[in-house]
């Protein structure tokens, strides 16, 4: 299975053409789909087939805190999306360091999203600690894309900038499997 992070608005668009918004890293190529791979973090981390999902999903919510952070809409849910690709349309993420544990979906336009859609798990965000969600990747990531932060962003998330820390409690989301009928259905 394989694992993308995102906004709902972002979810919605990306079942509907397959197309990105916008991305938050310099990085990435628009026609591509990254996701986290099942496999790849299981191997990874070591990790027992029985905690693969959670942690997984786990992640998946990380970078849909960032996505949503980093957006110029104050987003409140954060939607994971399970799909089940097959192998031959799913390959390693070379876009930069540090991905083994994430792989891309290419060929977009020959990829039934919804028919590959497997599972939907919703979670709420609270846009008030964005400036906070930011600062890590903010300070030690040269591929987000922190020119495309809105002026107030920017300037809350700067003013952070020297603090070392990680409050692990911000990415702790009390998430829920949802019908994938509320995705498709606006």
């Amino acid at each position: 299975m394989f694992y993308h992070g995102t906004t709902l608005a972002n979810a919605r668009h990306i079942l509907a053409g397959g197309e990105k918004n916008y991305s938050v890293w310099n990085c990435s190529l628009d026609d591509y789909l990254y996701v986290w791979s099942g496999k790849a973090v299981k191997e990874l981390n070591e990790l027992e087939d029985s905690e693969v999902k959670d942690y997984i999903i786990s992640l998946a919510f990380q970078s849909a805190a960032i996505t949503a952070a980093s957006g110029e809409e104050l987003q409140k849910e954060l939607i994971v999306l399970e799909f089940d690709f097959p192998e031959a349309d799913v390959y390693e993420d070379l876009s930069c360091d540090n991905a083994e544990e994430a792989r891309r979906v290419s060929g977009l336009d020959g990829v039934d999203l919804e028919l590959s859609l497997k599972g939907v798990y919703s979670a709420r965000h609270n846009p008030r600690l964005d400036p906070f969600v930011l600062v890590g990747i903010y300070q030690k990531n040269d591929y987000f894309c922190a020119d495309s932060l809105d002026s107030d962003m920017k300037e809350a998330v700067e003013a952070l900038q020297g603090l070392d820390f990680y409050m692990e409690e911000l990415f702790n989301y009390d998430w829920k499997e949802i019908d994938k009928k509320m995705l498709t259905s606006q």
